[in-house]
């Protein structure tokens, strides 16, 4: 991850290497650290377009060609899978997690570095994929419901009690599947809704990315 000092800009990109010590390596580390602050600087659009800019600002060394010289000297393939940028006018909070296995950048409107970053490390530790219910799409919500009808109707109760179960069931569902119904991880009292609500702060965006998601292996 990288952000500017004002917080109103920031970047965070997947790198990955075959083997954990590689990644834990000084030179790994720095090249991750500089393709961030590529990002932070340049906002390419996409993996392609940032890989042929400079390392750093002034450097004859493009991202790839860097890319290709710790590949030399590390002898092991290493990749830079995908990226995120924002820009805004508003705060940017973020967080990483696990020895930088996971990721979390979060616009909020409102609220101050403190509280962004703790949000950030709720995302990353809750892994909420949506903000609000209202986020939730139609498709995913007939699906929970059309399972909690068949194991609700099992149940023989009256189609009206079946219904307040599948409700109920409906509301848990939002409760665990976005931010502002999850317990805040930092006291499971209060929703981050609700915090969110006292602090006078409002989420408009986050990114979580955890390192190797969605790759076969």
């Amino acid at each position: 991850i990288a952000i500017s000092s004002d917080h109103k800009k920031a970047s965070l990109v997947e790198v990955n290497s075959e083997t954990d010590f590689v990644a834990k390596g000084d030179k790994f580390q720095v090249f991750a650290n500089s393709v961030a602050e590529c990002i932070l600087n340049a906002a390419p659009s996409d993996v392609d377009s940032l890989l042929i800019l400079p390392i750093k600002q002034g450097s004859a060394q493009t991202v790839s060609q860097e890319r290709e010289i710790l590949i030399s000297t590390m002898g092991e393939n290493i990749n830079v899978r995908r990226f995120i940028h924002f820009s805004t006018d508003h705060l940017i909070g973020s967080y990483v997690h696990q020895g930088s296995k996971i990721g979390v950048l979060v616009e909020m409107q409102g609220g101050d570095d403190v509280l962004a970053r703790d949000i950030a490390m709720h995302i990353a530790a809750c892994k909420p994929g949506y903000i609000s219910k209202e986020d939730v799409p139609e498709s995913m919500i007939a699906k929970e419901k059309e399972i909690y009808i068949a194991q609700a109707a099992q149940s023989g109760k009256s189609p009206d009690i079946v219904e307040k179960m599948v409700q109920g069931r409906i509301k848990k569902y939002f409760d665990e599947v976005t931010l502002l119904g999850q317990q805040f991880i930092k006291d499971t009292d209060i929703s981050v809704g609700k915090l969110l609500g006292r602090e006078d702060a409002k989420v408009r965006r986050f990114c979580r990315y955890e390192v190797g998601e969605g790759i076969l292996k």
